[in-house]
């Protein structure tokens, strides 16, 4: 997954761009667009160094293609009568898929070729935007435009509930804990947003101590570049801007699409992890990261 900051602002470049049906729907449910700017992402923050049942809906919505979440949206919206809530959540979630379908072939290549950890090169995107935007990357609050209303919850648990996901248990997960993965990964950002040592050292501490400090150190954003991760962001900055067009066209065409006025769009083959297994697999690759 790019990190919390590059999903809020690519959706954000997005919003500007879509057709004025497709905006207003975003814009009249807000919350619920900006909720689905962080796509599944949002389980991995629940119960983050104890990761169970419900962290694992998160990946197993990753490596699954994005058509599976599409078609499933397509009902979800259908069923509640193509409502402003649902709308906005489900083209908030296709900036997600269309992001990390851009970019994710990349990072995985990248922690396999130069060994620079997954987190720490999405940190270093999320770092590298933020300055570009004129902000402290150490000080910046992530998840500012998230303000999650009560409801928001069964909405968004509705686009996750009855998803064939593989056998992850994802028919599990109950009201109070999708409430709570989205109390997480507000209060989890917040808690990362660490500009003085001190708290910084706590924090690595708690990671180390829990075998998680590779897995998970790149969401502390450093206070200086990692020199380990130039070569790759301004792969990852392409990536981006061509992936605004693929989002724009993706979410215009949803209804459509869902409707059966037109096909599927064929990005929605592949997964939110740019399909990496099967690539490497191709290539004759066998190593990398494992996500």
């Amino acid at each position: 997954m790019p990190s919390t900051y590059a999903h809020e602002r690519f959706g954000c470049d997005v919003l500007r761009r879509l057709p004025e049906r497709e905006r207003a729907a975003a814009e009249q449910a807000p919350g619920l667009f900006h909720l689905g700017l962080q796509g599944p992402d949002l389980f991995f923050y629940y119960k983050p160094l104890n990761p169970g049942q419900v962290s694992r809906i998160g990946n197993a919505v990753h490596q699954r293609p994005g058509l599976d979440f599409a078609v499933h949206a397509a009902q979800v919206a259908a069923e509640h009568d193509w409502a402003l809530p649902y709308l906005a959540y489900t083209y908030g979630s296709i900036c997600h898929f269309a992001l990390d379908r851009a970019c994710h072939f990349d990072v995985f290549d990248y922690t396999r070729t130069h060994g620079a950890a997954h987190s720490v090169i999405e940190g270093e995107l999320d770092r590298a935007l933020l300055l570009e935007d004129g902000k402290d990357p150490v000080r910046a609050d992530l998840v500012e435009n998230l303000h999650p209303d009560p409801e928001d919850a069964q909405v968004i648990a509705a686009f996750y509930s009855g998803m064939n996901l593989g056998g992850s248990g994802e028919d599990g997960f109950t009201m109070k804990q999708m409430k709570a993965a989205i109390r997480s990964f507000i209060r989890f950002n917040h808690i990362l947003t660490a500009p003085g040592k001190g708290k910084r050292f706590i924090i690595f501490s708690g990671m180390k101590a829990a075998g998680k400090y590779e897995e998970l150190r790149g969401h502390v954003i450093g206070y200086e570049e990692d020199p380990a991760c130039r070569e790759v962001l301004p792969v990852l900055r392409r990536h981006y801007e061509e992936a605004i067009p693929e989002a724009v066209r993706l979410i215009r065409d949803f209804r459509d699409s869902a409707e059966g006025r037109i096909a599927w769009d064929p990005l929605y083959e592949m997964n939110y992890e740019s399909d990496y297994r099967r690539r490497w697999a191709e290539a004759g690759i066998t190593s990398g990261e494992e996500k």
